[in-house]
């Protein structure tokens, strides 16, 4: 079976127990806030149904979209009819999107391109995957990564990969909502101001002694 990228990265992991997340900060969460997003269709996802991977990613807009911290979010409908769009720009939206899915790195000069023809920031998108290995330690695997990328400097800007051993694949939808609902947390978290982040770190702490 064919490796994605994103599996060798999760491959280097060190984990214990049911569940894994690396986070990656490359800059302060107060420099991010109010900042303009575009919002990129996912990859092919490996071993789940598209429509899955679909119906997560549209979470993930309806949550960029009504959030608090950020300024304009151009979703993946929104994209055709922006004023900024031509043949190029959405030439260069597909290659960036694709070459992302395809080397979990995206690709600079259309990056700036982007930033530049919709005047926005910040480019993000999910993944998808399921990974059977019965003969792994681990067991079969759900895999996620959802990251946020500075479109001007094509640095990462916020980065989470989750790993959740399942039995098969019949249990991919509960593991990629769980995993969804817990890329949302983490990404607001590290947009929202300090003060909130704290809130929200003392209420779902709460949350998890009376689990």
């Amino acid at each position: 079976m064919a490796v994605p990228a994103l599996g060798m990265m999760l491959a280097t992991l060190l984990f214990s127990g049911c569940y894994v997340s690396s986070d990656i900060y490359t800059q302060p969460a107060h420099n991010l806030r109010g900042k303009n997003m575009l919002v990129l269709p996912a990859g092919t996802p490996e071993g789940v149904p598209r429509e899955l991977q679909e119906e997560m990613l549209a979470k993930v807009e309806t949550a960029l979209k009504g959030s608090p911290w950020l300024g304009n979010v151009i979703t993946r409908e929104d994209f055709p009819s922006h004023p900024g769009h031509t043949p190029k720009i959405g030439s260069d939206y597909n290659l960036y999107a694709s070459t992302l899915a395809l080397t979990d790195m995206p690709s600079p000069e259309e990056g700036y391109r982007l930033a530049k023809a919709l005047d926005i920031q910040l480019l993000t998108s999910i993944q998808i995957s399921y990974v059977a290995c019965p003969t792994c330690e681990e067991g079969n695997q759900l895999w996620f990564t959802g990251a946020v990328f500075d479109g001007m400097e094509g640095d990462v800007v916020f980065r989470v990969y989750y790993q959740i051993p399942i039995d098969g694949p019949e249990e991919a939808r509960e593991a990629a909502e769980e995993a969804t609902e817990d890329y949302l947390d983490d990404l607001m978290a590290a947009f929202s101001p300090k003060w909130h982040r704290e809130r929200f770190e003392a209420l779902r702490a709460g949350e998890k002694k009376k689990g």
